[in-house]
Formats: structure tokens, sequence, C-alpha cells
């Protein structure tokens, strides 16, 4: 089953990547460019994602505040230091669901590192009002308010993501890449960003396993067919 999921999972990335070049397909058949198209999506996979999180990592600070206002004590807008739990309010956000941040004694043990917290873990900022269901995982999910400002911040403008109705001054990626709806993938790349930003890691890049692994875990959790429609709900909201 999992054989089966992963080659529909390449073939749906394939047919996508089809529409963006009609071309592609042509490309690959006669075998002399392939090693060059693979080059061109590395590279532009990297730069998309170095370019992103070099922008949110100040960005971000202005939504962490759960009502939006100043960070006590502040966080500096060109250093990772004192991010991630070091700080209550990265902390709260970057918690474990089954965790409880506002417990003294596990505050206390994941700002000393006592507390493993490992990258198949779901953090709270996914979670509408971060608040996490045990007994409906679904509930939320994917609806943070950090996660849906920073998704306007890259997909739609930087602008939009403060402001409801702001005119963005240069055209929007979601429009540049003909970008029509919101993706499961989309919302993941967003979750992960948002996870790096948030934290220590000074960049996100594929050869950081931890980042991978959660980027990977949070894209293959939710591949119960059983689970379509609860996927169409988010989507749709």
């Amino acid at each position: 089953m999992d054989r089966i999921h992963s080659n529909k999972k390449q073939h749906g990335l394939f047919d996508t990547l089809r529409e963006l070049d009609p071309n592609l397909e042509e490309h690959l058949r006669d075998g002399e460019h392939t090693s060059d198209i693979a080059a061109l999506i590395d590279a532009g996979r990297d730069g998309a994602c170095s370019t992103d999180a070099q922008s949110l990592k100040k960005a971000i600070l202005d939504w962490v505040h759960p009502d939006g206002g100043a960070l006590i004590p502040p966080l500096p807008r060109d250093s990772r230091v004192g991010h991630r739990f070091a700080h209550v309010d990265t902390g709260r956000l970057l918690c474990p669901t089954h965790l409880d941040w506002d417990d003294a004694k596990i505050h206390k043990k994941l700002q000393n590192r006592t507390a493993v917290v490992t990258a198949d873990q779901c953090p709270t900022f996914l979670y509408g009002d971060l608040t996490y269901d045990d007994d409906d995982p679904w509930e939320g999910l994917f609806r943070g308010q950090i996660l849906v400002q920073t998704f306007k911040y890259i997909f739609t403008s930087p602008s939009s993501a403060s402001k409801e109705g702001a005119q963005p001054t240069k055209p929007a990626n979601a429009l540049l890449h003909n970008m029509q709806s919101v993706t499961l993938a989309s919302l993941v790349y967003v979750a992960t960003q948002v996870r790096v930003a948030l934290s220590s890691a000074a960049f996100f890049s594929k050869s950081h396993a931890e980042i991978k692994h959660f980027y990977d875990t949070m894209l293959n959790q939710p591949c119960d067919p059983a689970e379509e429609d609860e996927i169409n709900e988010l989507l749709t909201w």
C-alpha cells in the first residue's frame, strides 16, 4: 500500500510539472536534457525555500504574540538567539500538541532540552486557537493564525498578511505560477517555513534532516482515503 501511495504521489507531481511546462515530457523522452531539467528544478526549489526563509525570519516576529502585541522580552530580527523554547511565545507555538506549555515542569524540560521533541510531533501553531482536540485531530488542523498569515505572506503578498485588502506592490507568487487553489503540499510547505522561522534553525534546506523529516511526515500523514472528506473540507476552508 505504501508503494502504491508513493507511486500515485510521484505521478501526481509529474502531472503538475507537465501542466507547468507542456514540453517537459518531450524533453525527457529524448534523454538529453534530463539532468539539466533536474538541476533547474533543484535550483528553483532551493532558491525559493531560501528566499522565503530569509524574508520570514524578520516578518514572522510581528505575528508571534497571540494578541498582536509586543514580545516581552523582544526578539532580535537578525539572529536566532532566544527563539524556540527559550521564549514564552515562540515556545508556546512550537510546543508539541501532546504537551502542556502552561505546565511549569513541561516548560522547563523543553527549555533545557530534557524533553525530546521529534520531527513527527505536531506543533501547536498548526491548530486554530492553538487548541488540539485529542478526540478529533482534524479539528482546527492547518488553521492556525500564524500559518494563515505566513501563507498569505508567501503566496499572495507580504502586505496581505498584515492588512486585509492591502494592495500588493508586485505580482504575487500565486499569480506568477498560476496557482488557483490551496493544496496540501503548499500548506505543509508553509508549516515547515513557520517551524524554521520560530526555531533556532538559520535556514530551510533539504539537507537538514530534522526539517526534511518534519516536512515528509506532515505531507504523508493524511494519506488515508478515509480522511478525504476532512482534506477537502480543509482545502475549501
